[in-house]
This record gives C-alpha cells, structure tokens and sequence, in this order.
C-alpha cells in the first residue's frame, strides 16, 4: 500500500499558500506511505487495510478519520486516536472531507458498483473540497490466477472471481 502524489495541484501550490515546503507529500522520496506533513487523511472503510492506513497517518503526524456503519467500531477508532465517521451521516462525511488532505478508498465493490465512490463523490462535492490525492485499493484478484507467477498493474486484467470482476469494474 503506498500513497502517490497526482500532478497538477497540490495543497502548496493553492492562491494564498505563501512559499510553504513544495516537496511531494506522497510517493518516491516522501519517506514511504505518508510522509510526516501537516495533513489529514480520510478512509473510506475502516476494516483491516483502512485501520493499518489510519495507524500509519498518526505515527507520521497526521491527522486520521475512517468510516464505518457501525458504531462500536467507530468508537475503537476514537480509542486509537482515529475519528470516526458514519457514512451514511451527511454532515459529518462532509466535514471529514474537507478537512481531508488525501482520501483513501479501501472498501470492496458491491453488486452496485463502489461505494466508497457513491458516498464520497456527493461529499467531495457539496463540501467543494479539493483534496491533493485520491487512491483507491484493489486486490491482485483483477488480474485472475497466474499458477504463481508474477502479476503487474499494466497486465492485462483477467478476474476469474465474482470479487475480482467486481474490483474490475469499479477500478
């Protein structure tokens, strides 16, 4: 799992940013998953990869929210220094957007498609945040059974699971 920083814009090239540090807050040379930078966090599915994510945000200095529907998750989130979000509360994805400097899918698609991309994308824009990255995990299931051998993002996809076609689609 490794955060890649998008060209174009970042939160340090934005009108009124001053002279702040322009070096990249993601990916090679950035010092690995997060650097430590003043910034904040957001996933979308706060299950095994999401929480482990969130972990490393914090022990970088950053801040960390993740959702889930269920409240006693959440409050463990709360327990280990992550905000907690609903989901499915309006008001407060909103906020935990905003505030968001890179947003981090990590739910699997469901029969409908993505739904971190159907909650988050009415979010992002009613809040018109503009956050520096966006990612998304997939599963090497996209790429089907390769007997062992190697698989690499630019091969050709080949999803030989329900759970893999639907990672496909949603990719």
């Amino acid at each position: 799992l490794r955060l890649e920083r998008r060209s174009g814009q970042g939160a340090g090239d934005r009108a009124g940013a001053g002279d702040r540090d322009r070096r990249p807050r993601f990916g090679p040379g950035a010092g690995g998953l997060i650097d430590t930078v003043a910034g904040s966090l957001l996933v979308f599915g706060g299950g095994y990869v999401g929480q482990r994510a969130a972990a490393e945000a914090l022990r970088r200095g950053m801040t960390a929210s993740a959702t889930s529907r269920d409240a006693g998750r959440r409050a463990g989130f709360e327990a280990a220094g992550v905000t907690g979000v609903d989901p499915a509360d309006d008001a407060a994805l909103q906020g935990a957007v905003a505030r968001a400097s890179a947003i981090l899918v990590t739910a699997p698609p469901e029969a409908t498609g993505c739904p971190g991309l159907k909650t988050l994308i009415p979010a992002i824009t009613a809040s018109a945040a503009y956050p520096d990255w966006i990612g998304y995990v997939s599963s090497t299931a996209v790429y089907g059974d390769r007997d062992g051998g190697w698989a690499f993002e630019d091969d050709a996809l080949n999803a030989s699971s329900l759970e893999g076609a639907r990672r496909v689609r949603a990719e």
